[in-house]
């Protein structure tokens, strides 16, 4: 009887590889300065519903890796020409970052922050963390660091966000970046950090006839070859992978997205082995390119247009990956939005909704297409149900079940609009288990200003952080023993920690 690795090589044997693109030439834009006035958010809320859709990129580089301009240039094109609402510039954190590039190239510059790591978190008003600071605006824009981890011949792509540090953990040496390096550097809201797996192709990492760069992606040669091993490893901090990606070696504007751009396969794949994770698109910029080159967007619903907010729904998954570039998608199951898990005592009738709003092109026409798949048995191939949308709307698919086992649920957009083109999204799943529902935590009150606090009652906040915790809330384990401060009355320049206290089930 053939293995269940071997089941997973013949499914995986359909997976499509992912082109090389070609070099072009490097763009001289004027650099744009300090940042302009805030423009007017592009993000816009449902017509009957909240949360808001958010839309932007968690994937691009500057020089200081093996890209073009800073981190102020990408960060002022995205916000001004892009009409993003975020982006993350996600710099190399290797050495070796440039050995691909041509010799005579202006990317070959021996700019790294590998080598020079005061370009990423150093006090000058260039350095990444510097500029992600200076070009946040709650509701306006906000601006993201992070580093792109390990290279592709090591076990392929991990982004990391807003830590303090360069990640030092040498490459595809991804145990010692899940289970020591991450628990040890906490992000800006002074949790655990995000990450996010970069242009996944699970075929060529299970067939590549070059040994060295076989069986390793993520760190899967790390933990016994065992998907399973991994995703118990990585699930800490991985919430994310990207479906879209690109073109990265390409300057121009507005191109199409190619199917050598999309990573739909593998996204289904690693769903498929327990992995909860939501999709994303990104445009992974090496130009002066930044929010400009593709219409493609990470979608996240969100609240408020801050940084915690953003970083917080992105964690839980509220996310979904679109080619239109302010496409509004509502994904529901009995009222829990994509990327939640619901959790069953018994057997449960299900209530699907999904609701479509294009608010540039009213007249679009959709196919909306309702994909099931139970962890563990064959990957997904074809949706269980699909129906047609005219315009902005409402769709809802009935006679759908919950019956046992984990199972998830998510929903494919072909989108259709006045020019005949034909872009795609896709949300993150919702997941359904058998179990009881998580009593949701009972918080601390959050004490009046100026009030005496209880003899009890003790704030806790990282020296490095912009927020403080109660101190019983659970994040409060990952900050450090050195940068741990306490205090009986809440710290002025800080943020209460949202939903604090955090209580871990």
């Amino acid at each position: 009887m053939p293995s269940r690795t071997d089941h997973r090589r013949n499914i995986l044997l359909g997976l499509a590889l992912t082109a090389a693109s070609v070099l072009p030439a490097v763009l001289n834009p004027t650099p744009p300065g300090p940042p302009a006035s805030p423009p007017t958010p592009t993000a816009t809320a449902f017509a009957t519903s909240h949360p808001r859709i958010f839309f932007g990129s968690l994937h691009s580089h500057t020089k200081y890796s093996d890209g073009s301009g800073t981190p102020a240039d990408a960060f002022a094109r995205a916000r001004d020409q892009g009409k993003m609402d975020f982006l993350a510039v996600t710099e190399h954190n290797h050495d070796a970052a440039e050995a691909g590039i041509s010799n005579g190239d202006p990317r070959k510059d021996g700019i790294l922050i590998a080598t020079q790591p005061s370009l990423y978190n150093g006090t000058d008003p260039n350095s990444l963390l510097s500029a992600a600071r200076t070009f946040t605006t709650d509701g306006s824009f906000i601006a993201i660091a992070g580093q792109e981890f390990s290279t592709i011949s090591s076990g392929n792509h991990t982004n990391v966000f807003e830590v303090a540090d360069v990640i030092d953990v040498a490459k595809g040496d991804y145990k010692s970046l899940y289970d020591t390096w991450l628990p040890q550097h906490p992000d800006s809201l002074g949790e655990a950090p995000l990450a996010q797996f970069n242009h996944p192709d699970v075929h060529e990492d299970l067939t590549t006839n070059k040994p060295t760069q076989r069986e390793n992606d993520y760190g899967y040669d790390d933990f016994n070859k065992s998907f399973n091993e991994l995703r118990k490893h990585s699930e800490k901090n991985v919430s994310l992978i990207e479906i879209v990606s690109g073109p990265a070696l390409s300057d121009g504007t507005n191109l199409p997205i190619t199917s050598n751009n999309r990573h739909e396969k593998d996204y289904w794949f690693y769903l498929n082995e327990g992995f909860r994770l939501a999709p994303t698109a990104n445009q992974d910029n090496h130009f002066f390119t930044w929010g400009t080159i593709t219409r493609a967007r990470t979608a996240v619903l969100a609240d408020h247009l801050t940084k915690a907010d953003i970083l917080h729904a992105l964690k839980a998954r509220h996310v979904y990956a679109t080619e239109d570039q302010n496409l509004q998608v509502r994904f529901t199951i009995n009222n829990e939005q994509m990327g939640d898990v619901i959790r069953t005592p018994q057997p449960l009738d299900l209530s699907i909704n999904v609701e479509i709003v294009d608010p540039d092109e009213p007249n679009a026409t959709y196919t909306l297409e309702l994909y099931r798949d139970e962890v563990g048995g064959d990957v997904i191939q074809d949706p269980i149900d699909q129906k047609e949308l005219e315009g902005d709307g409402t769709v809802n698919f009935d006679g759908q079940r919950y019956e046992s086992g984990t199972i998830f649920f998510f929903i494919k957009v072909s989108q259709r609009g006045t020019g005949g083109q034909e872009e795609f999204a896709w949300t993150a799943p919702i997941w359904i288990e058998l179990g009881q529902p998580l009593p949701p935590p009972t918080p601390t009150p959050t004490p009046s200003p100026g009030a005496s606090p209880t003899p009890a009652m003790t704030f806790v906040h990282s020296r490095n952080s912009q927020i403080y915790h109660f101190a019983n809330c659970a994040d409060v384990a990952n900050i450090k023993p050195e940068n741990r401060v306490e205090s009986t009355v809440p710290p002025e320049d800080k943020t209460l920690h949202q939903n604090c206290p955090r209580i871990k089930h």
